[in-house]
């Protein structure tokens, strides 16, 4: 009996720590999500108050003698990007993205161990990977890689 005890007080013992673990990890998943959403947030917001002051992406682009762009991550800011710039004087030669085989847009989308041809820059959207994204990227393209918050947050009229 006093083993039976025993087995299931260590049993919940040991239920307890791998519960606490779990909530741990989960904790930081919600919390570096929440981060990231956040951070997301205020550059969008950013954008759209720019865009009401008539700045856009294209000008700071086209300043820069950017003509030709790569897009890394098409989900929603990268899909947005195109959508401005989209028949504005820069071409969108394609985008790079993970899950490039599960993305349907009117560029061809490849993935970064794919070889990219020459652009005049990379944008780089999912900003809170900008540092080890940037790092991949320049071992193989000679072009500057900049994040989508340099524009948005350098915007001039």
């Amino acid at each position: 009996m006093i083993g039976l005890v025993l087995a299931l007080f260590v049993g919940m013992c040991i239920g307890a720590f791998l519960f606490d673990k779990m909530t741990a990890k989960s904790f930081f998943y919600v919390e570096t999500q929440n981060r990231k959403l956040y951070i997301l947030y205020k550059l969008m917001f950013h954008w759209v108050l720019e865009k009401q002051k008539g700045r856009n992406l294209t000008d700071y682009l086209i300043e820069r003698d950017y003509k030709s762009i790569a897009i890394y991550g098409m989900n929603y800011v990268g899909q947005a990007l195109m959508g401005e710039i989209f028949n504005r004087g820069i071409t969108v030669k394609y985008g790079i993205d993970q899950n490039a085989d599960d993305i349907f847009t009117d560029v061809k989308i490849y993935k970064p161990i794919d070889n990219l041809e020459a652009v005049d820059v990379v944008v780089v959207t999912p900003i809170t990977h900008f540092e080890q994204i940037k790092k991949v990227l320049s071992e193989k393209m000679k072009c500057p890689i900049i994040s989508i918050e340099d524009l948005v947050y350098d915007i001039r009229v």
